[in-house]
């Protein structure tokens, strides 16, 4: 027979301390934030970062079923895979401690590519007016089905006036 039991606490107002994990506020000039830090925590287990990401993110934490055979070793059973899935939290973090999976995926969403870096490169020539000519255009082909061409013709056009008004300016 399993061993069930439910992580430790609760992330529903939270305490200021969670297994001797001491919450932290920083104020910033767009509000506050509140947070408990990695070194507090004990994450090399993985009831550990369990406590931690529940913590950390204020979220309920899962029912945890034990190995008989091993009473500290956490069984994957699909509770806890269903639990992985809802609240986003990495799998290999938290079985094994691994970030290179976190790492990767966050490198492949964010990373930019030299494709990336040339129209970052090309939008950022622009001000925000001709930002705004050229959403306008696009939003035009986009939302009302317009000719790309067309649309594309008349915005060039409408950046160069406003940069030659601006010029004389």
């Amino acid at each position: 027979m399993t061993n069930q039991q439910p992580a430790s606490g609760t992330a529903t107002g939270l305490p200021d301390q969670v297994r001797g994990m001491k919450k932290t506020t920083v104020d910033t000039p767009s509000g506050s934030y509140s947070f408990y830090r990695e070194s507090d925590a004990d994450l090399a287990t993985t009831e550990g970062r369990i406590d931690w990401f529940c913590a950390h993110f204020e979220v309920e934490p899962p029912m945890l079923t034990y190995d008989p055979d091993e009473p500290n070793a956490v069984l994957l059973t699909d509770e806890l895979l269903e639990w992985v899935k809802i609240e986003g939290a990495s799998i290999d973090w938290l079985f094994t401690g691994a970030v290179s999976g976190a790492l990767a995926a966050y490198r492949e969403k964010y990373r930019i590519t030299p494709q990336k870096a040339k129209w970052t490169k090309i939008v950022g020539e622009f001000d925000d007016t001709e930002k705004r000519i050229i959403s306008a255009g696009l939003s035009l082909v986009l939302d009302a089905g317009a000719d790309m061409d067309a649309v594309m013709q008349q915005v060039a056009a409408q950046v160069g006036e406003y940069r030659k008004t601006r010029a004389e300016a």
